[in-house]
């Protein structure tokens, strides 16, 4: 990742006054990807920028925003910007709602993310991205325990908009979670607990979702699990997910197990499978399949393979 300090002249020229810098870096990936029927190209190229600064009195403050999302960035509805001292940090844009901050996700699998199977539901993701951003989020951290809330208005930035703006007006969500990381011998762990409530003003109702999630690395393993419900939300629903990642020299093998139970739809299974072989330097051989079944509607794979690049 190489470095630009970038300093406005007025900070310079201020006494006392710390000089802000940006980062620049980037990814990157190409490859073959298998969408079931056929193999195709796959390649990307992101770059980010990384900003932060302090003031006089050491307040921390920052943002970050991709290249490719400049014009939402602008509005609030990708990136972020953060502010943080010893009250904690408070975070505004496209960021992770509280109880996925604490929860989180198991590990995916693949070149592309292969539909990011992996992935929790969570009522932050479902209403409030891209549509409500900017979402407030906030944590503080002490001594291992971590507290976190956040929410959205409904009425953000591409919230205001036509037809899908007026939709997205009829959702608000907050949310608040606990975590706490700590160390044992021989290993670590992390487990968060949250809860989420959304409110649909479209058809007078609202829903609440409780979920949560842990991993522990013991040696060269890490074992993620997760599991949320909800009475309301869909009918009311269940989700299950665990994940392990085992790393031996420069490879690291995952497998994922995700499992999404309706009461009134098609229950969802996906199961996947990748490696990673670390090249050096930032750059990584990876390859991945995962199968996804909605019951009734049969089953499909996917996979990919190919080079993905931190720069």
């Amino acid at each position: 990742m190489k470095k630009l300090l970038v300093a406005s002249t007025a900070l310079l020229m201020t006494a006392g006054a710390a000089a802000a810098d940006v980062t620049v870096g980037g990814n990157g990936r190409m490859g073959l990807h298998f969408d079931g029927e056929d193999w195709n190209f796959t390649s990307r190229v992101r770059v980010t920028f990384t900003l932060s600064g302090q003031t006089d009195n050491g307040l921390s403050f920052g943002g970050s925003i991709r290249a490719d999302n400049a014009a939402n960035g602008a509005a609030g509805a990708a990136g972020n910007i953060w502010v943080s001292g010893a009250f904690g940090k408070v975070m505004m844009g496209d960021v992770d709602g509280a109880a996925e901050v604490v929860a989180g996700n198991v590990s995916g699998v693949g070149l592309t993310g292969l539909g990011d199977l992996n992935d929790t539901v969570y009522f932050s993701d479902f209403v409030g991205d891209p549509v409500q951003d900017p979402t407030f989020q906030y944590t503080y951290t002490m001594s291992g325990f971590t507290f976190a809330a956040s929410a959205t208005d409904g009425n953000g930035a591409i919230g205001g908009r036509g037809i899908g703006g007026h939709l997205a007006r009829q959702f608000t969500t907050y949310a608040f979670g606990f975590g706490y990381a700590g160390t044992f011998s021989g290993g670590s762990f992390k487990v968060g607990i949250g809860y989420e409530h959304m409110e649909d003003q479209l058809f007078n109702d609202d829903f609440g979702h409780i979920v949560g999630g842990g991993s522990m690395t013991f040696g060269a393993t890490t074992v993620k699990a997760m599991v949320g419900s909800s009475d309301d939300f869909l009918g009311g629903f269940t989700q299950y997910g665990v994940s392990v990642d085992h790393t031996f020299g420069a490879t690291t093998v995952t497998a994922f197990w995700r499992q999404n139970d309706f009461d009134f739809f098609a229950n969802e299974r996906a199961l996947g499978l990748g490696v990673a072989y670390d090249l050096g330097g930032g750059a990584k051989l990876m390859a991945g399949i995962v199968n996804e079944d909605i019951e009734g509607f049969g089953d499909d794979t996917w996979g990919d393979i190919g080079l993905s690049f931190t720069f």
